[in-house]
């Protein structure tokens, strides 16, 4: 099965030069945990924001999120696969990198989606064929992969 059969598709996003409060306020209204930020015009990713993002470069700089710009706080360490990809291979990013969530880009690196590893365990537990239980092992095994604790240093933003 391929990424695009699961990924979210209509995605919000934000740009560089937008306040952390924007992209807080994308998140509570779409109930996510990241947002993609993209180059104005050209929809190419450029990083993601992360809800911890957010709350760290607030904490850290002591300042309210309106007065932070994206580009200051966003990840630009990108992990990304492709809408043809397998899912086996969204499933191999997630696990290698530790990450809930990943961007979907297309060959010119502009955003076509986002999945995340509830997209794949909720495919893996709708499936009723014989490779639902081979699915359903291989969310489990991404779940525990993220789960363990990364290692430290790998922060998207600079004051």
């Amino acid at each position: 099965m391929k990424v695009k059969s699961v990924m979210t598709k209509q995605v919000a996003t934000c740009l560089p030069s937008d306040s952390l409060g924007a992209a807080a306020e994308i998140m509570w209204n779409k109930d996510c945990g990241i947002v993609p930020v993209v180059e104005a015009g050209s929809q190419r990713l450029l990083g993601l924001v992360t809800d911890r993002d957010l709350a760290m470069a607030a904490l850290l700089s002591n300042r309210p999120t309106d007065a932070i710009r994206v580009g200051d706080a966003m990840t630009t360490r990108l992990f990304t696969c492709g809408e043809e990809d397998d899912l086996r291979e969204a499933h191999d990013v997630m696990r290698e990198h530790k990450v809930r969530r990943v961007p979907v880009v297309d060959d010119k690196g502009r955003l076509a989606g986002v999945v995340s590893l509830s997209d794949l365990a909720r495919e893996a537990f709708s499936t009723r064929a014989a490779a639902a239980a081979r699915r359903q092992r291989e969310c489990a095994r991404t779940l525990a992969a993220v789960s363990q604790q990364r290692e430290t240093g790998t922060g998207g933003f600079a004051f």
